[in-house]
C-alpha cells in the first residue's frame, strides 16, 4: 500500500514538473512571435517613412584633424542647400562637395566629407583635414627590423634608430604608429624615447 503511494505521488510530480515546464516553454514561445512580430511591424514602419531634413533640424559639423586625432564639433544653421532633402539626396551633397571643396578648406589641408548621423531632428556631418602634416618635425616608423626609426618628418631622413620593438609597445602606440606618430621637437622625441625603451 505504501509503494502505491509512494509511486504515485512520484507519478503526480512528473506531471506536475511537466506541465510546468510545457506551459513555461510554450510562454517563451509566444513572447519570442510577439517581439518578433512588433520588430516587423516596425521596420515595415520606417522603410515607409522617409526622414527629410528641415530648417529646424540640429546641424553638428564636425572638424577632425587626423594628424593631432583632435576632433571639433560645432552647432550650425542648417545651410538652405541641405534643407528638404532625404539621407540619400544629402549624401550626394556631400560627395559632391568632397570631390570640389572650397578653397578655405583647401588651405586647412581638407581630405575628406563624410555623413555621420542623419534624422529628421538632427545631422552630423565631419570635415577631415591634414592640418600640420609638415608643422611636426619628427615622425616614428617601423625599419625592416621591426624596430622603430624617428625620421625628420619633411625629408622622411632617420634621425636616430632605436633599440624599440613595435611589436612590444601597447596597442595604442601601434596604432598611433601605422597612422603616422608625429612629434614636434627634440623634446618630445626624447619623451618617447624614454618612455618605450628597455
Amino acid at each position: 500500500m505504501k509503494k502505491t503511494y509512494i509511486i504515485s505521488f512520484l507519478l503526480f510530480l512528473a506531471l506536475g514538473c511537466f506541465a510546468y515546464f510545457g506551459s513555461y516553454v510554450f510562454i517563451q514561445e509566444k513572447t519570442k512571435e510577439d517581439v518578433t512580430q512588433q520588430n516587423e511591424d516596425i521596420l515595415e514602419a520606417d522603410a515607409n517613412t522617409t526622414n527629410y531634413t528641415s530648417d529646424q533640424t540640429v546641424y553638428i559639423l564636425e572638424k577632425y584633424n587626423a594628424v593631432t586625432y583632435e576632433l571639433t564639433e560645432e552647432k550650425l544653421t542648417m545651410p538652405a542647400e541641405y534643407v528638404g532633402l532625404t539621407r540619400a539626396e544629402l549624401m550626394e551633397k556631400v560627395k559632391a562637395y568632397e570631390k570640389n571643396p572650397n578653397s578655405e578648406d583647401m588651405d586647412l589641408g581638407f581630405t575628406g566629407f563624410s555623413l555621420v548621423y542623419f534624422s529628421e531632428n538632427k545631422v552630423v556631418l565631419r570635415k577631415t583635414y591634414n592640418k600640420g602634416f609638415y608643422d611636426w618635425e619628427y615622425v616614428a616608423k617601423i625599419d625592416d627590423q621591426g624596430k622603430i626609426v624617428i625620421c625628420v618628418a619633411e625629408s622622411g631622413e632617420i634621425y636616430t634608430d632605436t633599440d624599440i620593438y613595435y611589436h612590444k609597445l601597447p596597442e595604442d602606440i601601434q596604432e598611433q604608429i601605422q597612422n603616422g606618430k608625429y612629434m614636434n621637437g627634440l623634446r618630445e622625441v626624447y619623451d618617447f624615447l624614454e618612455n618605450y625603451s628597455s
